[in-house]
């Protein structure tokens, strides 16, 4: 692109490609940001069929899926809020009427809210710890740290207490800077502590994570995926993450198990016409047909609402659905075979309609499947080609299944978390402290001795992290408003949780303390 049409703008709410104000701003990976209307001339401008948008200021790529559009880039949530303050109307985020004027906004949910929204908000018990404020206050500038500025440009505010992007005078919260070199900074609010993200062009891992006063550390909301175009999410529930990188994720509402790329772009998924395509194209192999308990059997069954999936090191998917069996998928996403899950009465999954749920890969290579039993709820543990090991009774229904180095199990149901030694005896429960309702919990996962925790209903929707033995550690985020499955990179620094309010997967990154 030319250079003269590429000045940097000399203000932060004027585009630097048409010069005007920005127009629903849309921030590129490199952060620079633009009118959402400039970008798609930009695009079509470059090469569409690329499906990439070349920054006009620093020249970094972004990488766009296959028929997404230019809207699912991320909003510059800053530059909105200073424009919040020029503009006299703004539009309810909080319900399905169109036109509705905003008269307030709720700095939890970062929803502007018309006056009956306003009234929900306020007497509805699930939200009883939102602050909301009114829009006079916010142009006025009385809500403090809304939109504040110090010594470089503010990109958000991230709130350690709440764990969401918004900042609140009672609460220990950090502000997001960008300083002239490009270097992206988190300065506490309350200390003289600073946290680092490196810049975009030379962005690399972080550090281990930070555990100093029980500190789970700041996990920022890095991007967002699973929203539009094909691989677009109805209801996600598993999620784990591939060898290669790939992040793989159970939609059970679209009955498909859906890939993506590390950067959050759709590749393919395991649907029923794509499957039994490349299984006709296989049926001259045979595969066992024995029906002894544990052993795999020949089908051509593909994936049917499923709830869990994970991924071996051969890269492998074991997928459980609404079937009461385990269904495998090689590397390629080629049908392999089923097994089913074996009671501790030796009484067969498939028999006695259990439903299979759970899912989780031992610490020995082996897999653990959570069954849903009629009497009894029990894991069964199995070989990497189904053959079956041993089971063991547990007291909460194994849902979500999780395992840590050492062999013990984490299970979670809706009514609560335990953790097992290898044999199904109960080490700990875990117990959140006051004002947190640990209720209706969902996915988990571990590392590095810490134990993330999905709780996806009432008034304490959120990540909460917990140690080995128990003990409440902290809320990595609450910037999620259903969170189900979630799953953390081997390093301990990339945490993915599948929102199924949201329809998508969210992806933090654990910031840098220096």
């Amino acid at each position: 692109m030319d250079d003269s049409k590429t000045p940097a703008s000399n203000s932060l709410t004027d585009c630097g490609i048409c010069h005007s104000t920005i127009e629903k701003p849309k921030a590129l990976l490199c952060l620079h940001t633009f009118c959402l209307k400039c970008l798609k001339a930009c695009i079509d401008e470059q090469d569409a069929e690329m499906q990439k948008i070349t920054c006009p200021v620093c020249q970094e790529e972004t990488k766009l899926a296959p028929l997404q559009e230019v809207e699912s880039l991320r909003d510059n949530f800053f530059v909105s809020e200073l424009l919040e303050k020029r503009n006299p109307q703004i539009d309810c985020t909080g319900c399905a009427k169109e036109g509705r004027n905003a008269v307030g906004r709720c700095l939890e949910c970062s929803d502007f809210l018309c006056q009956k929204c306003w009234e929900s908000h306020t007497e509805m018990r699930v939200f009883k710890t939102h602050q909301v404020c009114s829009m006079d206050d916010i142009r006025n500038g009385d809500v403090e740290g809304y939109g504040q500025k110090e010594s470089g440009e503010v990109l958000w505010f991230y709130c350690k207490t709440c764990g969401i992007q918004h900042s609140h005078a009672d609460h220990d919260y950090v502000l997001i800077l960008k300083s002239d070199n490009n270097e992206v900074n988190l300065t506490k609010s309350s200390s003289e502590q600073q946290l680092t993200v490196p810049s975009p062009a030379s962005r690399s891992p972080v550090t281990t994570l930070d555990r100093r006063r029980n500190d789970v550390g700041i996990w920022l909301l890095h991007r967002e995926f699973g929203k539009d175009g094909l691989g677009q999410l109805q209801r996600g529930a598993g999620i784990a993450v591939c060898p290669n990188g790939d992040i793989v994720v159970a939609d059970k509402n679209a009955s498909q198990v859906k890939i993506y790329s590390s950067d959050g772009l759709y590749k393919h998924s395991l649907n029923s016409k794509q499957v039994h395509s490349k299984i006709t194209a296989k049926k001259a192999v045979s595969l066992p047909t024995s029906t002894s308990p544990g052993k795999r059997h020949n089908t051509h069954d593909v994936p049917s609402s499923p709830h869990n999936v994970v991924v071996n090191a051969a890269g492998e998917y074991f997928v459980t659905d609404l079937s009461h069996y385990v269904k495998v998928f090689d590397a390629q996403g080629l049908y392999k075979y089923h097994f089913t899950a074996i009671s501790t009465q030796g009484e067969k999954s498939d028999t006695n309609d259990v439903p299979l749920e759970g899912l989780a890969n031992g610490s020995d290579g082996t897999l653990l499947v959570g069954a849903n039993g009629n009497t009894d709820w029990y894991i069964s543990k199995h070989k990497q080609d189904g053959t079956h090991i041993e089971s063991v009774n547990v007291r909460i229904r194994p849902t979500y299944l999780s395992t840590l180095l050492d062999g013990k199990i984490v299970v979670s149901s809706q009514k609560g978390v335990q953790i097992l030694d290898p044999t199904g005896q109960l080490l700990h429960t875990l117990h959140a402290p006051p004002g947190v309702t640990l209720w209706n919990t969902a996915g988990v996962c571990c590392t590095k001795g810490i134990v993330f925790v999905a709780n996806y209903l009432g008034d304490c929707m959120a990540v909460y992290c917990f140690s080995v033995t128990g003990k409440y550690l902290g809320c990595a985020t609450r910037e999620v408003r259903s969170p189900k499955g979630l799953t953390i990179t081997d390093d301990g620094k990339k945490l993915l949780v599948v929102d199924t309010n949201g329809k998508s997967v969210k992806e933090f990154i654990l910031m840098q303390m220096q």
